[in-house]
């Protein structure tokens, strides 16, 4: 951990998903959740909501991904291990249930950390 240190700040510089749908259509929104144990990604609220995008038949569908965390999980990247939780959002107004995967294809996330070493 960083002990004192100020946390400046946390962002997904970089990332990228694919959804890979295998049958069904509706939208597919992801969310992100960060804790200090792997429990409280269950309870945490989202750091970060990616929008629902819509999904049809057998297809890929790539979504970039990248925000601003720092308000949401500045003091947990002062702790020695951070615990991710990425969920599904998904809406589907049809007979046949959207079935696939989501396979993360990239995420860089960059603290910018201010040393104090006094």
């Amino acid at each position: 951990g960083f002990g004192s240190s100020v946390v400046d700040s946390v962002r997904i510089t970089s990332g990228s998903l694919n959804l890979e749908n295998a049958g069904g259509s509706g939208t597919i929104g992801l969310e992100l959740f960060f804790a200090s144990d792997s429990a409280g990604t269950y309870t945490a609220p989202p750091a970060l909501s990616i929008p629902a995008t819509a999904v049809t038949g057998a297809q890929t569908v790539p979504v970039l991904v990248s925000g601003d965390l720092s308000g949401a999980v500045d003091s947990l990247f002062r702790q020695e291990t951070v615990y991710m939780r990425i969920a599904a959002v998904g809406i589907n107004g049809g007979a046949t249930p959207v079935t696939g995967v989501g396979v993360v294809t990239s995420l860089v996330i960059r603290v910018v950390i201010q040393d104090k070493v006094f």
